[in-house]
């Protein structure tokens, strides 16, 4: 996993934990799990899936998206390993972004940040509207600061609430949960699978 979103995970765990934290304390497991069941633990909306999926031709085979996925041109299909899906994970105000599908030479958590910066770009090039997230964006530097797209120095409380861009392998092996949405990749060999099954 890109170390962005190593640490856009950490903090989004830290703050889904602080106020069970708070508010049991020391309290005794059992009695902590009868509170659980009691009152009820608020779970996630869980995402609908889509009714219809257009297929995409690359290098290893085909890939089945939702249709209203948008592609993002980066590295040739026909010169690519990798389908992977660009998602935003919105916090706070919600920004209404679609998901981009895109082809990639590299796995995504080789993606050094200047890449990583070119995709957002490549997204925004063909949905102009996804500045909005790249200018809200907040990520972990090298340095073990929080930093915006300009440089600028932010708080980790600023971190917390801005909407996190991910690069996310779409992987043959889980059809229908996560960021998969269904998808599937229909490979176009055993060669080609075995290859897969070795880099990734």
């Amino acid at each position: 996993m890109h170390r962005r979103l190593i640490e856009a995970t950490r903090v989004d765990l830290a703050e889904r934990i602080k106020p069970l934290a708070e508010k049991y304390g020391t309290m005794p497991f059992d009695m902590v799990l009868k509170d659980l069941q009691r009152n009820g633990v608020k779970a996630d909306r869980p995402t609908p899936m889509p009714s219809s999926y257009k297929s995409l031709d690359y290098k290893n085979g085909t890939v089945d998206i939702p249709t209203d996925w948008i592609y993002a041109k980066s590295d040739l299909p026909e010169e690519s390993d990798y389908a992977c899906a660009v998602s935003v994970k919105e916090v706070g105000e919600a920004l209404h972004m679609p998901i981009f599908v895109t082809f990639l030479k590299k796995h995504p958590d080789q993606l050094s940040d200047d890449e990583y910066h070119q995709i957002e770009e490549n997204c925004k090039a063909v949905y102009p509207k996804f500045k909005k997230a790249i200018n809200r964006e907040i990520y972990y530097a090298a340095d073990s600061t929080y930093r915006d797209n300009d440089g600028y120095i932010k708080t980790q409380e600023e971190f917390a609430k801005a909407p996190k861009i991910g690069i996310f392998l779409i992987d043959s092996e889980v059809k229908s949960e996560g960021l998969t949405y269904g998808c599937k990749i229909h490979y176009k060999d055993e060669a080609t699978i075995k290859h897969m099954k070795e880099i990734t």
